[in-house]
């Protein structure tokens, strides 16, 4: 089973005017294979009533590139719908690069 805990909050204006709250997590979840824990992103979209997520798991047994990735994932304002997307890019410019 995988924890979240909360990396972050924004708030944001909409094009309508409406605010709405973006919540930023970093999931974890112990390895079976490695006895280890492996880390991961979501993010929540509050409007209202309304509740949007989207996560992307098992990314990464490292934090410190885990953190650099919630980092970067705040500082573009990014949402559930783009989650996928611009965690690829940071795990390739983090991780990878």
């Amino acid at each position: 089973m995988k924890n979240l805990v909360l990396e972050g909050v924004k708030l944001l204006e909409a094009e309508e005017g409406r605010n709405f709250t973006i919540e930023y997590f970093i999931t974890k979840k112990a390895s079976r294979e490695t006895d280890q824990t492996i880390y991961g992103v979501a993010v929540m979209k509050k409007e209202g009533l309304n509740a949007e997520m989207e996560s992307v798991d098992n990314i990464t047994y490292n934090y410190d590139e885990i953190k650099k990735i919630s980092e970067g994932l705040r500082k573009f304002d990014v949402t559930p719908m783009g989650l996928v997307e611009a965690t690829d890019m940071l795990v390739t410019a983090i991780i990878c690069g």
